[in-house]
């Protein structure tokens, strides 16, 4: 039973930020503090709000691909046999 103790104690226990600023992290903010936690929060919305959206496979290839001449219709004329009438 100490061993559960011990598991239970020292999940309690204070942890320091995960940034090493030297406060106290929350299991609420991923272990950092909430300054610490707040600056990583806006760093990560401007990324977002920056980032173009992404592309569709099917933008990329009709930009990518360049257009191939079209089939024309076939310009050999069919061969005509003639049988003769009874």
């Amino acid at each position: 039973m100490s061993d559960q103790q011990e598991t239970t104690t020292n999940t309690n226990q204070p942890r320091l930020c995960k940034m090493g600023c030297g406060f106290f992290g929350s299991n609420a903010t991923g272990d950092y503090c909430s300054k610490c936690f707040r600056q990583l929060d806006d760093r990560q919305k401007k990324s977002v709000e920056k980032s173009p959206e992404p592309v569709t496979p099917a933008v990329v290839e009709a930009v990518e691909t360049p257009s191939a001449p079209k089939p024309e219709a076939s310009t050999v004329e069919p061969e005509v046999i003639e049988t003769p009438v009874k």
